[in-house]
């Protein structure tokens, strides 16, 4: 089947905002792309979905990301419904964009939002910039070859203290 003119440019405005979708949350760290129940794409964060993503019915784009702090906010858009199933007491919501106007700025937002929800506190660290395990490590070891070269041989590397002289047993006063 051939696509006229006007169908070929509306399935790569389509596709393109897609691609700009999963470009944005394929960006968190030990984020995956999976399909759930055969034809659903998500994202997901150790097993747990952030963002799940898709044609809308009316030829959009249809995304439903975790808001637990803006949902009451992103709820009064027109193009915002509830998630079904319960899935809206926990903070999802549905928004349905109509083709080509994808609001990315928002969406973007949005996606950090529910993925900070998601993450676990390891992740949401190295997301903002917090040093890596093997980088403070590194720190630690530069610390403490400068501690060793400062401490002079008299004193004990484990306390910083002096260490304790020895007393001749002739001078001691322990009863024998």
């Amino acid at each position: 089947m051939l696509l006229g003119r006007q169908q070929a440019v509306t399935l790569r405005v389509m596709a393109n905002a897609l691609n700009q979708i999963r470009a944005l949350a394929a960006k968190y760290p030990e984020a995956e792309k999976a399909f759930l129940f055969g034809d659903h794409e998500v994202y997901r964060v150790k097993k747990k979905v952030y963002l799940w993503l898709g044609d809308g019915e009316k030829g959009g784009t249809w995304i439903s990301v975790k808001l637990k702090d803006s949902q009451p906010a992103a709820l009064t858009l027109p193009f915002v419904t509830p998630s079904a199933y319960g899935m809206a007491k926990w903070g999802w919501i549905n928004a349905e964009f109509p083709r080509g106007k994808e609001p990315l700025p928002l969406i973007a937002a949005w996606l950090d939002e529910s993925y900070r929800h998601t993450a676990p506190k390891k992740l949401l660290k190295l997301l903002d910039g917090a040093p890596t395990a093997a980088a403070k490590q590194k720190v630690q070891q530069k610390v403490q070859q400068k501690v060793q070269q400062k401490v002079p041989k008299a004193f004990s590397r484990s306390t910083g203290r002096a260490k304790p002289q020895k007393v001749p047993k002739a001078f001691s006063n322990t009863k024998r």
